[in-house]
């Protein structure tokens, strides 16, 4: 897994 996972589902979930 690279580092740029680590934000991807953490962004949705602010977002949503």
């Amino acid at each position: 897994m690279h580092p740029g996972a680590a934000w991807l589902p953490r962004a949705r979930l602010s977002v949503g």
